[in-house]
């Protein structure tokens, strides 16, 4: 996935730390009655990123059944960050106010629910702007974006959402569209034939973000490639993403598994042939050495022969002597 922004602009985003599991809260005892199966859990599910201006009141949320405890993080350190005339907790914990927001603010949320014996947690991403704020839109990453490339089958339905921070004083003035990429050239979807689709928008966080969502409908074989989203505020940020057919990465490892086991077989070959050299110059080595051996032997039996023959001729001619 690749972002192009125009004009480029630095944001200043949150370090993240998750807490979770075990920990804060244990052994504490319910309040209350349990619900349900009496495992904490939360009421409703929050966005996973938030924004806040500077000077401006800012709740975060973590409302939960079946607890005793409550522990808030921000980037791993525990509460209290700063004075209670910033920043205090309220309704059993349950709810982090903070009263006037600063850019030391921004940062990773955790809330960590406990009934004593089991926890859970989540995260929420606080970004601190300028309410003068006037750059080009910036893409959120978070876990509810499907804003990533994606892979599919002929005839399978995909969905692509993308969302995007416009500033607030563009909000509700902000635009997000499709392009796919035809022979090179950045087409409007509006324009493009044989292709199923549908687009949705929506604004949130007082009309400050803006989403975009993609859905191609039973996927044919030019829907798939390079799909760009832009989202506009006066300036514009754009987003490549691909949409790849599965059966042709199938036909590319399957490449790639071939010619590893053909460099496989033949690395197998050139081992045999290493130790069918070794083995050959060993038994060279080895016939060699007995038949020099044997030579050796050989030359010492004739000397031996020799030697007889002639103390059998020298006694001879000293017992005709003799005679």
């Amino acid at each position: 996935m690749n972002i192009m922004t125009r004009p480029t602009v630095a944001i200043v985003a949150a370090a993240a730390i998750l807490i979770c599991g075990v920990g804060p809260g244990f052994g504490c005892a319910l309040q209350k009655e349990p619900v349900g199966d009496g495992n904490p859990t939360f009421v409703y599910e929050v966005s996973a990123v938030e924004f806040t201006f500077v000077g401006s009141m800012k709740k975060l949320n973590c409302e939960a059944l079946n607890f005793c405890s409550i522990t808030w993080y921000k980037d791993g350190s525990p509460y209290p960050w700063k004075s209670s005339d910033h920043e205090h907790l309220e309704d059993r914990n349950q709810v982090l106010l903070i009263k006037d927001a600063d850019f030391n603010d921004e940062g990773k949320y955790t809330c960590v629910v406990s009934n004593g014996k089991r926890s859970v947690s989540r995260s929420i991403s606080l970004w601190v702007k300028e309410e003068s704020y006037n750059g080009p839109p910036v893409l959120i990453e978070d876990k509810e974006s499907s804003c990533i490339n994606h892979t599919a089958k002929l005839g399978q339905t995909v969905s692509f959402y993308c969302k995007f921070y416009l500033g607030h004083q563009t909000a509700g003035l902000g635009s997000v569209g499709w392009m796919k990429v035809v022979d090179d050239v950045d087409t409007p979807i509006e324009v493009i034939q044989d292709i199923d689709y549908l687009t949705k928008e929506n604004f949130s966080e007082n009309n400050s973000v803006i989403s975009a969502r993609l859905y191609v409908v039973d996927s044919k074989e030019n829907a798939f490639g390079t799909w760009k989203v832009y989202a506009e505020n006066g300036y514009s940020t754009e987003v490549t993403l691909s949409l790849n057919h599965i059966d042709q990465i199938k036909e590319d490892d399957e490449r790639v598994h071939t010619a590893g086991n053909s460099s496989g077989e033949y690395s197998v070959t050139i081992t045999l042939l290493s130790v069918l050299l070794v083995v050959s110059s060993s038994l060279l080595f080895l016939v060699t050495g007995l038949f020099v051996r044997s030579l050796k032997k050989r030359s010492i039996i004739q000397a031996q022969e020799i030697g007889s023959d002639e103390n059998f001729n020298q006694t001879k001619t000293t017992k005709t002597e003799t005679k």
